[in-house]
Protein backbone atom coordinates (compact mmCIF):
# COMPACT_ATOMS: atom_id res chain seq x y z
CA UNK A 1 0.00 0.00 0.00
CA UNK A 2 1.47 3.51 -1.24
CA UNK A 3 1.41 5.88 1.68
CA UNK A 4 0.47 9.58 0.79
CA UNK A 5 3.69 11.88 1.79
CA UNK A 6 2.99 14.82 4.27
CA UNK A 7 5.26 17.98 4.84
CA UNK A 8 5.27 19.42 8.30
CA UNK A 9 7.78 22.27 8.43
CA UNK A 10 8.08 23.38 11.98
CA UNK A 11 7.57 20.02 12.76
CA UNK A 12 10.57 20.43 15.26
CA UNK A 13 9.27 22.75 17.41
CA UNK A 14 6.56 22.62 20.48
CA UNK A 15 2.97 22.48 18.73
CA UNK A 16 4.62 21.27 15.44
CA UNK A 17 5.91 18.16 17.36
CA UNK A 18 2.54 17.98 18.80
CA UNK A 19 0.88 17.66 15.14
CA UNK A 20 3.74 14.86 14.38
CA UNK A 21 2.80 12.64 17.56
CA UNK A 22 -1.02 12.98 15.99
CA UNK A 23 -0.37 12.51 12.72
CA UNK A 24 1.81 9.01 13.60
CA UNK A 25 -1.14 8.30 16.23
CA UNK A 26 -3.78 8.56 13.92
CA UNK A 27 -2.58 8.46 10.03
CA UNK A 28 -0.52 5.82 7.84
CA UNK A 29 1.06 8.73 6.13
CA UNK A 30 4.69 8.64 5.18
CA UNK A 31 6.11 11.99 7.04
CA UNK A 32 8.56 14.53 6.35
CA UNK A 33 10.31 16.67 8.41
CA UNK A 34 13.12 18.37 7.56
CA UNK A 35 15.41 20.73 10.19
CA UNK A 36 15.22 24.34 9.23
CA UNK A 37 19.03 24.10 8.06
CA UNK A 38 17.40 21.79 5.42
CA UNK A 39 14.36 23.43 4.48
CA UNK A 40 14.82 27.50 4.88
CA UNK A 41 11.26 28.95 3.73
CA UNK A 42 12.91 32.05 2.65
CA UNK A 43 14.94 30.08 0.33
CA UNK A 44 12.46 29.19 -2.93
CA UNK A 45 14.86 26.59 -4.40
CA UNK A 46 14.93 24.79 -0.72
CA UNK A 47 11.29 24.74 -0.36
CA UNK A 48 11.30 23.65 -3.96
CA UNK A 49 12.54 20.70 -3.69
CA UNK A 50 11.08 19.68 -0.52
CA UNK A 51 7.62 19.63 -2.25
CA UNK A 52 8.59 16.60 -4.56
CA UNK A 53 6.17 14.24 -4.18
CA UNK A 54 4.36 15.58 -1.35
CA UNK A 55 0.31 15.40 -0.68
CA UNK A 56 -0.20 17.73 1.79
CA UNK A 57 2.24 20.22 3.31
CA UNK A 58 1.36 21.95 6.73
CA UNK A 59 3.71 24.72 8.10
CA UNK A 60 3.75 24.77 11.74
CA UNK A 61 6.54 27.20 12.05
CA UNK A 62 6.46 30.54 13.75
CA UNK A 63 6.71 33.22 14.08
CA UNK A 64 4.11 34.16 11.21
CA UNK A 65 4.13 37.72 11.41
CA UNK A 66 8.04 37.23 9.86
CA UNK A 67 7.46 34.43 8.00
CA UNK A 68 7.26 34.68 3.66
CA UNK A 69 4.36 33.18 1.91
CA UNK A 70 6.46 30.86 -0.31
CA UNK A 71 5.15 27.35 0.82
CA UNK A 72 1.82 28.21 -0.21
CA UNK A 73 2.65 29.81 -3.20
CA UNK A 74 4.67 26.68 -4.11
CA UNK A 75 1.97 24.27 -3.43
CA UNK A 76 -0.90 26.60 -5.46
CA UNK A 77 1.80 26.14 -8.43
CA UNK A 78 2.46 22.79 -7.73
CA UNK A 79 -0.99 21.07 -7.01
CA UNK A 80 -0.08 20.21 -3.10
CA UNK A 81 -2.60 20.72 -0.47
CA UNK A 82 -1.49 23.43 2.01
CA UNK A 83 -2.13 23.85 5.47
CA UNK A 84 -0.80 26.59 7.99
CA UNK A 85 -1.15 26.72 12.14
CA UNK A 86 -0.97 31.10 11.50
CA UNK A 87 -1.74 33.28 14.48
CA UNK A 88 -1.26 36.45 12.39
CA UNK A 89 -4.04 38.31 10.47
CA UNK A 90 -1.54 39.43 8.05
CA UNK A 91 -0.11 36.28 7.01
CA UNK A 92 -3.15 34.61 6.75
CA UNK A 93 -4.23 37.87 4.01
CA UNK A 94 -1.31 36.98 2.06
CA UNK A 95 -2.16 33.14 1.68
CA UNK A 96 -5.54 34.45 0.56
CA UNK A 97 -4.78 36.71 -1.61
CA UNK A 98 -2.52 33.97 -3.44
CA UNK A 99 -5.90 32.35 -4.40
CA UNK A 100 -7.60 32.77 -7.76
CA UNK A 101 -10.80 34.21 -7.19
CA UNK A 102 -12.62 31.17 -9.37
CA UNK A 103 -10.76 28.68 -7.21
CA UNK A 104 -11.83 26.09 -9.40
CA UNK A 105 -9.21 23.37 -10.17
CA UNK A 106 -6.88 24.30 -7.18
CA UNK A 107 -5.39 22.26 -3.98
CA UNK A 108 -7.01 23.29 -0.81
CA UNK A 109 -5.71 26.30 0.43
CA UNK A 110 -6.53 26.24 4.57
CA UNK A 111 -4.63 29.27 6.12
CA UNK A 112 -5.00 30.69 10.12
CA UNK A 113 -5.75 27.14 11.77
CA UNK A 114 -4.27 28.08 15.03
CA UNK A 115 -6.02 27.68 17.54
CA UNK A 116 -7.05 31.60 18.20
CA UNK A 117 -8.38 31.32 15.22
CA UNK A 118 -9.77 27.77 14.69
CA UNK A 119 -10.61 26.99 17.93
CA UNK A 120 -12.33 30.09 19.21
CA UNK A 121 -14.42 30.27 15.84
CA UNK A 122 -15.36 26.92 16.73
CA UNK A 123 -16.14 27.73 20.39
CA UNK A 124 -18.27 31.24 19.07
CA UNK A 125 -20.25 28.97 16.68
CA UNK A 126 -20.94 26.33 19.67
CA UNK A 127 -22.03 29.33 22.14
CA UNK A 128 -24.26 30.92 19.38
CA UNK A 129 -26.51 27.75 18.17
CA UNK A 130 -30.03 28.63 19.13
CA UNK A 131 -29.81 32.30 19.82
CA UNK A 132 -31.85 34.81 17.57
CA UNK A 133 -29.47 37.55 17.84
CA UNK A 134 -25.75 38.25 19.57
CA UNK A 135 -24.85 41.74 20.25
CA UNK A 136 -21.11 40.96 21.27
CA UNK A 137 -18.49 38.54 21.66
CA UNK A 138 -15.96 38.31 23.82
CA UNK A 139 -13.04 35.51 23.74
CA UNK A 140 -10.43 34.89 25.97
CA UNK A 141 -8.17 32.36 26.26
CA UNK A 142 -5.49 31.38 29.34
CA UNK A 143 -2.47 29.58 27.80
CA UNK A 144 -1.58 26.16 30.42
CA UNK A 145 1.78 27.51 32.12
CA UNK A 146 2.94 24.69 32.29
CA UNK A 147 3.36 23.59 28.66
CA UNK A 148 7.02 24.20 27.53
CA UNK A 149 7.71 28.02 25.47
CA UNK A 150 9.67 27.52 22.71
CA UNK A 151 11.34 30.24 21.18
CA UNK A 152 8.60 31.02 17.86
CA UNK A 153 6.61 30.96 20.46
CA UNK A 154 7.50 33.68 22.64
CA UNK A 155 8.31 35.89 19.53
CA UNK A 156 4.86 35.10 18.36
CA UNK A 157 3.53 36.59 21.61
CA UNK A 158 5.55 39.34 22.37
CA UNK A 159 5.00 40.30 18.37
CA UNK A 160 1.76 42.79 18.73
CA UNK A 161 3.40 44.48 22.08
CA UNK A 162 2.79 48.23 21.65
CA UNK A 163 1.85 47.72 17.84
CA UNK A 164 -1.37 48.92 16.38
CA UNK A 165 -3.81 46.69 14.68
CA UNK A 166 -7.39 46.62 14.16
CA UNK A 167 -10.21 45.29 15.91
CA UNK A 168 -13.86 44.54 14.88
CA UNK A 169 -16.07 47.09 17.44
CA UNK A 170 -20.10 47.60 17.58
CA UNK A 171 -19.70 46.85 13.59
CA UNK A 172 -16.56 49.06 12.94
CA UNK A 173 -13.26 48.64 12.64
CA UNK A 174 -11.40 50.19 15.27
CA UNK A 175 -7.60 50.55 16.08
CA UNK A 176 -6.45 49.83 19.01
CA UNK A 177 -2.39 48.82 20.64
CA UNK A 178 -1.36 45.17 21.63
CA UNK A 179 -1.48 44.50 24.66
CA UNK A 180 -3.25 47.54 26.53
CA UNK A 181 -6.89 47.77 27.56
CA UNK A 182 -6.78 45.19 30.23
CA UNK A 183 -9.92 43.03 30.85
CA UNK A 184 -10.67 40.76 34.01
CA UNK A 185 -12.65 36.85 32.68
CA UNK A 186 -13.72 34.70 35.49
CA UNK A 187 -13.17 30.63 34.66
CA UNK A 188 -14.77 28.18 36.63
CA UNK A 189 -12.70 26.29 39.57
CA UNK A 190 -9.67 25.84 40.16
CA UNK A 191 -8.53 28.72 37.64
CA UNK A 192 -10.61 31.40 38.64
CA UNK A 193 -10.35 35.39 37.78
CA UNK A 194 -7.67 35.93 35.12
CA UNK A 195 -6.23 39.25 33.01
CA UNK A 196 -6.18 39.42 29.29
CA UNK A 197 -5.01 42.19 27.11
CA UNK A 198 -5.19 42.17 23.16
CA UNK A 199 -3.14 40.50 21.07
CA UNK A 200 -1.99 37.64 19.60
CA UNK A 201 -0.96 34.59 21.35
CA UNK A 202 -1.49 30.80 20.54
CA UNK A 203 -1.79 27.53 22.84
CA UNK A 204 -2.91 23.76 22.47
CA UNK A 205 -3.71 22.94 25.82
CA UNK A 206 -5.89 25.71 27.48
CA UNK A 207 -8.77 26.97 29.25
CA UNK A 208 -10.97 29.35 27.09
CA UNK A 209 -13.96 31.55 27.80
CA UNK A 210 -16.40 32.84 25.29
CA UNK A 211 -19.23 35.39 26.50
CA UNK A 212 -22.18 36.10 24.15
CA UNK A 213 -24.27 39.22 24.67
CA UNK A 214 -27.54 38.89 24.08
CA UNK A 215 -29.93 42.06 22.96
CA UNK A 216 -31.64 41.86 26.59
CA UNK A 217 -28.56 42.19 28.20
CA UNK A 218 -28.35 39.16 29.94
CA UNK A 219 -25.12 36.51 29.02
CA UNK A 220 -24.41 32.76 27.99
CA UNK A 221 -20.63 31.76 28.83
CA UNK A 222 -19.64 28.60 26.98
CA UNK A 223 -16.51 27.41 28.80
CA UNK A 224 -13.63 24.54 27.57
CA UNK A 225 -11.76 23.70 29.98
CA UNK A 226 -8.68 22.44 27.29
CA UNK A 227 -9.23 20.78 23.75
CA UNK A 228 -9.67 17.35 24.76
CA UNK A 229 -12.18 17.79 26.96
CA UNK A 230 -16.47 18.01 26.49
CA UNK A 231 -17.33 21.26 26.31
CA UNK A 232 -19.56 22.70 29.41
CA UNK A 233 -22.29 25.47 28.87
CA UNK A 234 -23.40 27.62 31.48
CA UNK A 235 -26.05 29.70 30.96
CA UNK A 236 -26.58 32.97 32.99
CA UNK A 237 -29.75 33.92 34.31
Amino acid sequence: MVHKKVLVVGGMGHFGNLLVEDLCRHTECDLFVPSRSVLDLRDIRSVDSALSEVFVAICAAGPFQTLPVTLAELCLRRGVHYIDLADDRGFVKKVHALVPGDGRDLPAICSGWSTVSAFTGALARIGTAGLDKVDAIYIHMAPGNRLPRGTSTIASLLQSVGQQFSVRRDGDWHTVRGWSEPRRFSFPAPVGRRGRVPGRGRDRRGVALVRLRRASGDHADVRWHGLRHACQRDLAE
